[in-house]
């Protein structure tokens, strides 16, 4: 699925891509949020693997000390910067 809306980010030029816990994906663009159509709520362990997928191991230690981290992945020839972070009841 994170492939998938890497991919549909660049397509429709999307400045941000939202992606929490209990809530459905959604995309930036042109200053507004729309949900992706046909993605359902992603679940809290879904998240927290496709969070941890991203991640090196260092990066996973000082997440999981401080409950949030800012780095960026690759997708092909793209960068994406990304902010990862935990609330007090544990969602993404």
């Amino acid at each position: 699925m994170l492939k998938e809306i890497l991919q549909m980010s660049l397509d429709l030029k999307a400045s941000d891509i939202i992606l929490s816990a209990a809530s459905k994906p959604s995309l930036k663009v042109w200053w507004e949020i729309k949900f992706i159509d046909g993605k359902e709520s992603i679940s809290k362990e879904y998240m927290q693997s496709i969070v941890f997928s991203t991640m090196s191991e260092k990066q996973k230690n000082k997440f999981l000390e401080s409950k949030e981290l800012d780095y960026s992945i690759g997708f092909w020839k793209n960068r994406f910067r990304v902010n990862a972070s935990m609330t007090r009841n544990g969602m993404w």
